[in-house]
């Protein structure tokens, strides 16, 4: 028996149990096929002994994106591109896959206005971490920041530098200090 048919088989055991806690409420559905197992935004699969993930996106998917001309601050936009990148690196095992799906979103990108230069950028910037750096858990950093929330408007002024300019005055407060 070929470990296709087992893994068939520990596939449908995986389904019927999850849909026999809640059998009222949920029922989960899943598609095991030749090109793989797909769940979320990935597609494991095995190829000579290995299993190899690669990113799996459902044909449905529009691949829609913020407009690189919206109203947004500029690092955001950069970022979603970079994430983007990153994410391609993470989920994709084989670099010739990566490079392939890499060049799937430069011209997914391109659809939202987003400039090619920067599409460029991001995405060799993401490609420049190797992926055995970024599968590795990170340590979460402690943050004791107290967030400033404002709705963004490229027509205010810098808020961040006001700020740093008169955190002096906000330190000199004894109700802001605990902050």
């Amino acid at each position: 028996m070929s470990i296709y048919i087992y893994i068939y088989i520990a596939f449908d055991n995986f389904l019927n149990f999850f849909n026999s806690l809640y059998p009222d409420v949920l029922r989960f559905t899943g598609e095991l096929g030749e090109n793989g197992l797909p769940f979320l935004d990935t597609c494991l699969r095995i190829v000579d002994g290995w299993i190899i993930s690669e990113l799996f996106t459902k044909p449905t998917d529009k691949h829609l994106y913020l407009w690189f001309d919206s109203c947004h601050p500029l690092h955001s936009k950069k970022s979603i591109v970079y994430s983007q990148a990153l994410r391609i690196s993470l989920l994709n095992s084989n670099s010739e896959k990566r490079d392939s799906h890499l060049e799937d979103l430069k011209k997914q990108f391109s659809h939202s206005w987003t400039p090619v230069s920067e599409v460029t950028n991001q995405t060799e910037r993401a490609n420049e971490i190797p992926r055995s750096e970024i599968i590795k858990e990170k340590p979460k950093r402690q943050n004791n920041r107290v967030p400033f929330v404002t709705t963004y408007n490229p027509g205010l002024p810098n808020l961040t530098g006001i700020i740093r300019k008169l955190y002096h005055i906000l330190q000199r407060s004894e109700r802001l200090r605990s902050f």
